[in-house]
């Protein structure tokens, strides 16, 4: 029987790390954000089995193998348009494909920016997918900021974690919560990163 892991397993000497990586680069000019993307229940949208045309849009999609909503890639495209200085890394199981098979599958479904998807995360069984996002924060600390998108709880990553329901994907909603909450400016006090006013 599996191990249930636990999504609190990121330390606090991680989270630190991460911060004082974000605090130290935070003075070099140029800003570069990672954004991690899930893609069940943020673009591949889960259906309400209540809806009278369950059925026919999973028999569809079983037909077609598109499980993408194309507003959801939309509202992502336009963010990765509107924010040059984000890169994407997929954290999605999809990321076992492959950069280039999640590069075309997001590519098919919509996504103009694919060249802003630039890579995944390494996968451990062992670890819950928080603990694999820090470690490749660890080991990349090439970045100014960056965000989670998922439907799977990260709230040790406090409001840089954007939950998104699996029936509603990066909605409209959420997609104004990210530009208003997230694309503003940081910039840390004693280690800790903080909000302008």
């Amino acid at each position: 029987m599996g191990q249930i892991m636990s999504e609190n397993i990121v330390d606090a000497s991680s989270l630190h790390a991460i911060e004082k990586t974000i605090s130290a680069n935070a003075g070099r000019g140029k800003k570069h954000i990672y954004l991690f993307l899930d893609f069940d229940g943020v673009i591949n949208l889960f259906i309400d089995t209540d809806r009278d045309d369950a059925v026919e849009i999973m028999r569809k999609r079983a037909e077609t193998m598109e499980f993408a909503d194309r507003e959801c890639v939309r509202n992502l495209d336009q963010l990765l348009s509107d924010h040059p200085e984000i890169d994407v890394i997929i954290s999605s199981s999809w990321r076992l494909k492959g950069v280039e098979y999640c590069r075309q599958y997001l590519k098919k479904a919509g996504l103009n920016r694919v060249s802003q998807i630039t890579d995944v995360i390494e996968h451990k069984e062992e670890l819950h997918r928080s603990q694999e996002i820090a470690n490749y924060l660890l080991q990349h600390p090439d970045y100014t900021d960056y965000m989670i998108f998922d439907d799977q709880s990260m709230s040790v990553f406090g409001d840089r974690w954007v939950y998104t329901h699996p029936y509603h994907g990066y909605d409209a909603e959420r997609d104004a919560w990210v530009r208003q909450n997230l694309l503003h400016e940081r910039h840390a006090i004693d280690g800790k990163t903080v909000l302008s006013s």
